[in-house]
């Protein structure tokens, strides 16, 4: 990302000069500022103790505006060590553009402390489209399913061959806008603040494990739409787990992670 500080009458703000120049957007303070303060009809996408996500409107465009809700004491300690939620996702958002990988890159990042828990705020270009999740409980054609499946099959391969993995990777954090509707582009990444550096393969296995688990819990998952993803992300590694049943072998290894996590579940609510 190519950022730079901006002072705004709210706080500490940092600017994505890619994004700004993408949407031709002069008066950053301004667009800051409307977007941050929410007023009674800004439309709420979600909401719940730990951040609340709205759509602000500025000069025709469109925004949204995730504010993280972390306690004032807790936020003091993480910005010590540039580790709030904010900051974090805005690094993982990094790694995915030096990846190459598609995804919606925040405008912003501010910093306000006189909001108190609410001082932690990111900026985003709005997204027209749906969310895979929200796709899945729809009827679709066969051939319509399988090609998303593949399209999320190649995203995930590219980002284990470029070295990251996502922890959260699951259709709730898809988007399905024109381009992917069209099959012309993967769908665009958004929330990832699971982003981590690949080190070891059961990395691998646990993300594959969470796409597999909460695409099933979305709808109605076919087998052969879970093997045609797990093919796509095996042929962008080549080097990875291989063998003679190469496929065969990772697909267990995905299992026993999706067990083993079943189990740990279990015993954590009995305890």
């Amino acid at each position: 990302m190519n950022s730079e500080s901006l002072q705004i009458s709210s706080g500490q703000c940092w600017i994505d000069r890619d994004v700004a120049r993408r949407f031709q957007i002069d008066a950053l303070s301004d667009l800051i500022e409307t977007a941050i303060n929410r007023d009674t009809n800004s439309p709420i996408f979600k909401e719940d103790h730990r951040s609340i996500v709205h759509r602000a409107e500025h000069a025709g465009q469109s925004w949204v505006v995730k504010t993280y809700r972390t306690p004032r004491a807790k936020t003091t300690l993480y910005r010590l060590f540039r580790a709030t939620p904010a900051w974090r996702e805005w690094k993982a958002s990094e790694k995915l553009v030096r990846a190459g990988v598609r995804t919606n890159p925040p405008l912003a990042m501010v910093y306000a402390p006189a909001r108190g828990e609410e001082s932690q705020i990111l900026v985003f270009p709005y997204i027209a489209g749906v969310t895979v999740h929200q796709f899945l409980k729809d009827d679709s054609e066969q051939s319509t399913r399988r090609n998303l499946a593949r399209a999320i099959g190649q995203q995930a391969g590219q980002m284990i061959a470029a070295g990251v993995v996502n922890r959260d990777h699951k259709p709730s954090n898809l988007i399905i806008d024109d381009a992917c509707a069209n099959g012309e582009q993967p769908p665009v990444i958004i929330d990832p603040l699971g982003v981590r550096t690949l080190k070891r393969d059961r990395q691998v296995y646990r993300m594959m494990g969470i796409m597999i688990r909460t695409f099933v819990r979305a709808g109605r998952i076919r087998p052969t739409e879970a093997m045609v993803t797990l093919k796509e992300i095996l042929r962008a590694n080549p080097a990875f787990a291989p063998g003679p049943e190469r496929l065969k072998t990772v697909a267990r290894r995905v299992i026993d992670t999706l067990e083993n996590d079943e189990r740990k579940r279990v015993l954590s609510a009995d305890s």
